[in-house]
């Protein structure tokens, strides 16, 4: 007969009591009757002593204490995965009501029913299957970070993810600070990092210019390091963007760092025309030149006896929301910045137009509103993705960008709600050329409307990571990003960045060249870039391509979706990486796929310990589980089954030690 066992470490004060069993000390193993056991607080007897058994039924056994937990926790003690082997054995069926499930988290991450909360955010509908996402709170107030997904398929919890923090004890006397104080305080601190300009089109930025909101955060990600803090997100202008954690017991600063996703993390007058009247004229085409000097086919826009570089031709098109051309909704959208900067005082933007839909001389324009078509119609065509945030919302390009001293930027970026790309200069060629540049920023927006990877430290290096991988998806000939616009002069390998040699052909630590550790074992450890977010990224990045060439572009993209739109949290780390993806690839195909991308993962370092000393499980075989155990005096080897309460002597050697 096959045993699936689990062997447990278990304290003596844990041990079943037996009796002593005639002829085991000749050796001869009995002939034991089905016995009950039952936990005790007993104290050791004296040697020789016959021990008594108490029957008791197996269900009374506190079986918490006898199958393992199966609950990853970080370095820092955060819960991070609950498996199915513990949805299993705690019974979180989706027909238990949201209470049950969130009594059983409560009870095994420590949280305090009278401090903490699990508050319901919403049921996100998945191809394969749903689930709930939940927000921590401490008193009423919502621990940064704190986020968990509970995962469904056929009525049946399959997994539980995300990060929680067990055991804060903090009281709101000790909150010192004000948020207007707060905010004052940022502004003042905000002002050295740039120009400080009041925006008034809100469709070029995400949010209010500035948001404010109390936060329990944890310094340096650890549960003893929990304080009140405000959290501050401040756009100075167009393209400086800030987040601040402000301690709120003494006004300290925690934390702060830029917003602004960049394509590098290194930068190498005209009047507004008067605005149109809103006339619904209609959806056009033309055939224009780009910046490789080929003529393509771009979608634009006729209001009256002009037209404008906006592409309505979209499912996503909103005509009756829309006001054209100024205030249009679902559509891809590119302006001119007239070659200013929006960290100065004298930026200036509007619409790319035409009086006879005839583009010539606007090559960076055109350039920038066909690849943003092609990258909408790869979301659309490959996840069923409407557009960046997934509900339509417009895809906003701003070209001829200048940098803070009014020179060229060499540099495209993110800023939450558009892209703006610079026309380069002795590194880069006008980066709206490159179909992947473009890819690569409006990666970045899906990712914010996802899992919203924080940028920085390792969240951020997955944020830099999954736009690098879409962009090269989305311009998928090579495995290489920005190869069409960089000065080799600069970039040796004539690449930005490189998928399948994250060495990029640069000497190590010639971040700025192009270097990027592509094992862990290289991890950059400074501050400078955020923490790594550029320089990291080459880790997962190789990760990506090693299992997309064993399995394919097709099925690795679809499993790296996956995981950044059911798994992923802000918070996520590259454990949680690899955790998300091997779970996607569960999902959606089989052990080819997760064995692959389990190796592709071991390949780069990113194992289930990466990162600190996580809790391991091994997977359980199938079957029925047992428990290992020897009497008080360490006499003797039974087993008992956890099912029918028999226990069956398989050893009459004595141990060396408990089982473990």
């Amino acid at each position: 007969m096959l045993f699936s066992i689990c062997f447990l470490a278990i304290s003596q004060m844990s041990f079943a009591q037996f009796k002593s069993i005639d002829g085991s000390e000749t050796g001869v193993q009995p002939d034991i009757p089905q016995l009950q056991w039952n936990r005790t607080s007993d104290v050791n007897p004296p040697a020789q002593q016959p021990v008594t058994l108490v029957p008791m039924p197996i269900d009374k056994i506190n079986l918490d204490k006898l199958v393992p937990s199966n609950i990853k926790k970080n370095e820092q003690g955060a819960i991070i995965w609950f498996d199915e082997n513990y949805i299993k054995l705690h019974g979180l069926h989706r027909a238990s009501n949201k209470a049950d499930i969130t009594q059983q988290i409560f009870k095994s991450s420590k949280l305090n029913p009278s401090q903490d909360a699990l508050e319901f955010v919403e049921t996100v509908n998945d191809e394969i299957a749903d689930f709930d996402v939940y927000h921590q709170y401490h008193q009423d107030v919502p621990v940064y970070g704190a986020e968990l997904r509970v995962h469904y398929k056929d009525e049946i919890t399959k997994a539980i993810n995300g990060k929680l923090y067990p055991e804060i004890a903090l009281d709101k006397a000790q909150i010192q600070l004000s948020k207007e104080t707060a905010i004052a305080s940022v502004k003042q601190d905000a002002i050295t990092h740039g120009t400080f300009q009041e925006i008034k089109n809100k469709a070029l930025i995400a949010g209010d210019q500035t948001q404010a909101s109390l936060v329990v955060f944890h310094k340096d990600g650890k549960l003893e390091n929990a304080t009140w803090a405000y959290q501050i997100s401040i756009y100075l202008n167009l393209h400086d963007r800030w987040e601040f954690f402000i301690d709120a017991t003494d006004g300290s600063v925690i934390e702060k760092y830029p917003l602004i996703c960049t394509l590098h993390n290194h930068d190498h007058d005209h009047e507004a025309k008067p605005k149109k009247v809103s006339v619904m004229d209609g959806a056009v085409t033309a055939n224009a030149v780009d910046l490789y000097g080929n003529t393509v086919n771009i979608n634009t826009y006729e209001v009256g006896t002009d037209y404008y570089m906006i592409d309505a031709s979209r499912a996503m098109f909103n005509s009756f929301g829309s006001s054209m051309p100024d205030e249009p909704q679902g559509v891809i959208w590119t302006i001119d910045a007239f070659n200013t900067s929006p960290q100065s005082n004298n930026f200036q933007y509007d619409h790319v137009s035409s009086s006879n839909n005839n583009w010539s001389g606007k090559n960076t324009a055109v350039s920038a509103h066909y690849n943003a078509g092609i990258t909408y119609e790869y979301f659309v065509e490959k996840f069923g993705r409407n557009s960046i945030n997934g509900a339509g919302g417009n895809i906003i390009s701003l070209v001829n960008v200048s940098d803070e001293n009014g020179n060229s930027m060499e540099n495209a970026f993110w800023n939450g709600a558009a892209m703006f790309y610079g026309n380069g200069g002795s590194a880069f060629d006008p980066l709206a050329k490159a179909l992947d540049v473009a890819g690569h920023e409006i990666s970045h927006g899906v990712v914010q409307s996802t899992a919203n990877l924080t940028y920085q430290g390792e969240s951020g290096a997955l944020n830099e990571s999954f736009a690098d991988v879409f962009g090269a998806m989305i311009d998928r000939d090579d495995w290489q990003m920005g190869e069409d616009v960089v000065n080799s002069q600069f970039f040796p390998s004539g690449a930005l960045r490189d998928l399948q040699d994250p060495h990029n052909g640069a000497a190590n630590g010639d971040y700025q060249g192009g270097f990027q550790p592509k094992h862990v074992n290289e991890q950059f450890t400074g501050s400078q870039d955020n923490g790594g977010v550029h320089i990291n990224s080459g880790i997962p990045n190789h990760a990506f391509y090693r299992f997309a060439t064993v399995v394919g572009k097709d099925k690795a993209e679809r499993i790296w979706y996956r995981a950044l739109t059911t798994y992923l949290t802000a918070s996520s780390q590259f454990i949680d990486l690899r955790l998300a993806t091997i779970r996607a690839a569960e999902d959606l195909y089989g052990a080819t796929e997760v064995n692959a991308l389990r190796t592709a993962m071991d390949d780069v370092g990113i194992l289930d310990g990466q990162g600190g000393s996580y809790q391991n499980d091994v997977e359980l075989n199938e079957g029925e589980d047992f428990l290992v155990m020897t009497n008080i005096n360490n006499e003797n080897v039974y087993i008992a089954n956890l099912t029918s309460s028999e226990v069956v002597q398989i050893s009459d050697k004595d141990p060396i030690s408990k089982p473990s």
